[in-house]
């Protein structure tokens, strides 16, 4: 759960739970939109050249703020020959 995301409890009434629903749908619905731009944004990068440049790029900041973008491209990365 993230943290943004509103707790559900037992002492909440429905309408408290029925937010809180509604906003883990909405948030999820965000998540995966903001996914697939994200991949329609890196689907410019089509040869290996492109992507060894963008993986340099990406070294030089921290795996944890650069994991979507790595997990999309290993999919995609061509097999070495």
């Amino acid at each position: 759960m993230n943290s943004t995301e509103p707790r559900l409890s037992s002492h909440d009434g429905p309408t408290s739970v029925r937010a809180a629903i509604r906003h883990r749908i909405s948030a999820r619905r965000e998540a995966r939109a903001a996914r697939r731009q994200l991949e329609s944004d890196l689907a410019a990068f089509t040869t290996q050249a492109d992507l060894d440049e963008l993986y340099a790029v990406l070294d030089r900041y921290p795996d944890s703020d650069t994991a979507p973008i790595r997990q999309i491209l290993n999919r995609r990365r061509l097999p070495a020959a």
